[in-house]
């Protein structure tokens, strides 16, 4: 009885009854299948060591086809993502021994082959000759096309798809890092209507929540510090609303480390976390804002992620 160590894997591999090829990350052929040298008219010794599109060029008497970008899209796909990717019917013409090339439709499959650390080490590329099916249809060429047009529109909608569902997914962990503040946080668009608020928002404002925020002054009956009534345009909110910079770094005046120092030097917000955001990336920028008081400085542009988990540190 034959052991795992005794099989000889390379030559079972030969006699699959698929055609299959094999890739290194450089898209190298290692190896082949008994099958695949029937169905693409090669040789091993003609086939291994070569690059793929190497040993299957473009046919020059259809230079236009899309045979070699898909395929080539699809291996990096695999390469970068380390997933099966299943191509749709496509036309990939074949050299003919003897010269010339014979036209050959595939239904072909690139599956990645990783190591116990994940690392990509070969990917194998299985196809089925559908060459017969399609021409058999009146339809053949438009078939093919029209699968083509049938999976892009697939993978849009599932692109779409996962979009939706992450950013629900980033919108939960806001509402739930939100809520887990004292400060009442409110969030608008830009049309003015509250999208987001907090426990503490809705504690604070109640029913007049869904109030616009221009309206906010006289509604909530909210005061400047020296008692004067806040008009409908006083409201930093709605001044932010209208464009206006209401509390930047480079602002004239009181400045976003000027705040910073007020807030810490002041026993009540002495101990509230302050995430500094900023375009200014210089080493100098990131040592004033920490020096100011701020607990952590962000330079723009950053990904909605990283900016969760910041504030989730801070807030713990």
């Amino acid at each position: 009885m034959e052991t795992t160590a005794t099989v000889g894997y390379r030559l079972l591999f030969r006699h699959a009854p698929a055609a299959l090829l094999v890739l290194d990350p450089h898209l190298t052929i290692v190896e082949a299948s008994d099958a695949y040298l029937a169905a693409t008219m090669c040789t091993r010794d003609g086939l291994i060591g070569r690059g793929v599109f190497e040993a299957f060029p473009v046919n020059p008497d259809d230079p236009e086809s899309s045979g070699i970008a898909a395929l080539d899209a699809s291996l990096r796909r695999v390469l970068r993502e380390h997933t099966t990717d299943v191509m749709a019917i496509h036309q990939y013409d074949i050299p003919r021994v003897g010269g010339g090339f014979d036209r050959r439709f595939w239904a072909p499959v690139n599956e990645p082959v990783c190591d116990e650390d994940g690392q990509l080490r070969w990917i194998v590329h299985r196809v089925d000759d559908v060459t017969a099916y399609v021409e058999s249809r009146p339809d053949g060429l438009r078939f093919a096309q029209l699968a083509e047009q049938v999976r892009t529109s697939n993978a849009r909608a599932e692109a779409e798809v996962f979009a939706h569902q992450r950013l629900h997914q980033e919108h939960q962990v806001l509402q739930a890092l939100l809520d887990s503040l004292d400060a009442a946080v409110v969030g608008c668009g830009h049309d003015g209507r509250v999208v987001l608020a907090n426990d503490a928002a809705r504690d604070l404002l109640g029913p007049q929540i869904t109030v616009p925020p221009t309206e906010w002054g006289p509604v909530l009956h909210l005061h400047h510090p020296d008692g004067r009534p806040i008009g409908p345009g006083e409201l930093p909110l709605v001044r932010a609303l209208h464009g206006e910079r209401v509390l930047d770094l480079v602002m004239p005046g009181l400045n976003g480390l000027d705040v910073c120092r007020a807030l810490r030097a002041d026993p009540a917000t002495a101990d509230v976390p302050i995430l500094m955001l900023s375009a200014y990336a210089m080493p100098a920028d990131l040592q004033a804002g920490l020096d100011a008081g701020a607990d952590d400085y962000m330079m723009k542009p950053f990904h909605s992620d990283e900016l969760i988990a910041r504030c989730t540190a801070l807030i713990k």
